[in-house]
């Protein structure tokens, strides 16, 4: 007896195609992996920018407030001042030779007078300096309030035409700052002068009094007028300052307590 085995199925060797619906899910697959890279790229990339960022605003602001805590080489100074006697510019040269030994540079007409000579007198030197100077010092004494509330200056007094002549481009300044208060000018008061004392354009201005001894820890005076010189309050000038600002005279050039103006 013989059997014959058949077999109605046949095996089917061929590779159908992948379906439409297979291929996009590969694709969405694959760009989804690209998206996801790229973001993953980009928050890392913004993520370092801000942090280099923060680093070099912080580095900035510590210099900036080196800068205010050092006695800063980019502060310049011209300093108004009526001196009618020896003893006069005595005092008011301690007090420049004291600002100019902490690397404040100080223009003032009694030890200019070469080059005051050289640029055809007063007329052309004052705006040249006052304009630029990145503070304005006006020594307040009585005689210079004397000489500002003058009437008529004759031409002939070379310090009250001096004074008036800076006083005009002061109230320039003062017009063109759209304040009253600008930050530019500081009143120094000597012996016997208060702000009421002041003519209006004047009132409201930073001030403080005539130091009586060029020592910072000593003399509150001293502090609070190299702290608006320096645009800094007088207690945050850095110890370095004060110690060398201490040390820039010897004990012999302090003895103006009771000659101050």
């Amino acid at each position: 007896m013989s059997a014959t085995i058949t077999s109605d199925e046949t095996t089917d060797t061929t590779i159908q195609p992948r379906s439409a619906a297979s291929s996009q899910n590969v694709w969405t697959n694959q760009i989804g992996v690209i998206f996801g890279g790229s973001a993953t790229f980009c928050i890392t990339l913004i993520a370092l920018m801000m942090f280099f960022r923060g680093r070099r605003k912080k580095k900035k602001f510590n210099q900036s407030v080196d800068s205010i805590e050092g006695p800063g080489d980019d502060v310049s100074v011209y300093i108004s001042q009526y001196s009618n006697s020896q003893s006069d510019e005595e005092e008011i040269l301690s007090l420049v030779h004291y600002l100019m030994s902490l690397d404040l540079h100080c223009h003032v007409d009694l030890l200019n007078q070469v080059e005051i000579n050289n640029m055809g007198g007063l007329p052309n030197w004052i705006p040249e300096h006052i304009l630029s100077v990145k503070k304005i010092l006006m020594i307040i004494s009585k005689e210079y309030l004397q000489a500002l509330n003058l009437q008529g200056v004759d031409e002939n007094d070379a310090q009250v035409c001096k004074i008036h002549a800076e006083f005009g481009y002061i109230k320039s300044i003062l017009y063109h700052s759209c304040t009253k208060a600008s930050p530019r000018l500081v009143l120094l008061f000597g012996r016997g002068v208060n702000f009421q004392d002041l003519p209006n354009e004047l009132q409201g201005l930073p001030y403080c009094y005539y130091p009586k001894r060029f020592k910072i820890p000593e003399d509150e005076n001293c502090r609070k007028l190299l702290g608006m010189l320096k645009d800094a309050e007088p207690l945050k000038l850095s110890t370095d300052f004060i110690s060398r600002a201490s040390s820039s005279f010897s004990s012999n050039d302090f003895e103006l307590a009771e000659t101050v103006l």
